[in-house]
């Protein structure tokens, strides 16, 4: 077997180990009804027993719902929005609001 077909296997194999081990859930909020159009991956900071992630482990995160959090407000509306996203959601996966910061600034 030449080089680039066993370089190429591995790398389809760690490929798919990657996928295979990326989280099913993504945290977003629970309002969200279709597929969530701006996602990211990153490594959890913190566990999130809901989802059954463990800290380090991979995690995904609606950035469409929680970019808001990131962002000041700019009316007292989007502030109260922003408020009420991050209280929902972080109820949804039994964490405080902080540590849903703590996810998305990590």
């Amino acid at each position: 077997m030449s080089l680039f077909c066993r370089l190429s296997m591995g790398l389809l194999v760690l490929v798919t180990f990657e996928v295979m081990s990326m989280p099913a859930q993504c945290i977003q909020a629970p309002e969200r009804a279709q597929l969530c159009p701006h996602t990211i991956y990153k490594k959890a900071a913190l566990a999130i027993p809901q989802l059954g992630i463990k800290q380090n482990q991979v995690i995904c995160l609606c950035l469409t719902d929680l970019q808001g959090l990131q962002n000041k407000a700019k009316t007292k509306l989007e502030q109260i929005d922003q408020q009420v996203t991050l209280q929902r959601t972080a109820r949804k996966y039994s964490l405080s609001q902080e540590q849903i910061k703590t996810l998305l600034n990590h």
